[in-house]
């Protein structure tokens, strides 16, 4: 299914790790911790860390959990005409145990590795 795109939906790992299971990199950072992983990569290079900017923050409100994807996309719509953000449910709220199985065995390598826990 994901042959031909691998590249776009792979697990990270794949980029960073080689063959023989060596880090390739000097520094992994991850998103959630940004500031700080962009702070430890000025000290290491020796410049002065600067505060990140933070554009397009997501508003990350509960909306009903038993809303459909039709109620998501006319509440993305609504927010997009009146120039706001949109409510979105938490995350991990668009997974059934089908996808859960599905994403936990792809990225199994980088849950492992990166110590992700990707438990509901």
């Amino acid at each position: 299914m994901f042959e031909n795109k691998r590249w776009f939906v792979g697990p990270q790992s794949d980029f960073i790790y080689g063959e023989d299971g060596k880090l390739l990199v000097d520094f992994v950072g991850k998103f959630e911790d940004l500031q700080n992983g962009f702070n430890s990569v000025c000290e290491n290079i020796g410049i002065p860390p600067t505060e990140l900017p933070h554009v397009n923050e997501s508003q990350n409100k509960d909306i009903d959990p038993n809303s459909n994807l039709k109620a998501t996309i006319k509440n993305f719509l609504r927010a997009y005409k009146q120039k706001s953000q949109p409510d979105f449910r938490n995350w991990r709220e668009y997974y059934d145990n089908e996808s859960i199985d599905c994403v936990s065995q792809l990225y199994k390598n980088d849950i492992k590795l990166f110590e992700y826990d990707f438990q509901r």
